[in-house]
């Protein structure tokens, strides 16, 4: 069988039952920036998978203006 990857940008962990998973430091060596954006994406496709449109949430067109209470 090759080694051709199907998703190079995927790792993939089998953890069994009574065993430990190994640390995930993949994501530490990347920005704030970087895993928010990455989170965001993930955001934006969990929202296309369950809504029409192009998957980025709006404001309800019921909000008309917000009032901001004096300190």
């Amino acid at each position: 069988m090759s080694e051709q990857r199907i998703r190079p940008n995927t790792t993939l962990r089998i953890v069994r039952p009574g065993q430990e998973p190994s640390p995930d430091s993949g994501w530490l060596e990347y920005s704030v920036e970087e895993r928010l954006a990455a989170v965001w994406e993930l955001t934006k496709l969990c929202f296309a998978w369950s809504q029409k449109g192009n998957g980025e949430p709006r404001l309800h067109r019921s909000i008309s203006r917000v009032l901001r209470t004096s300190r």
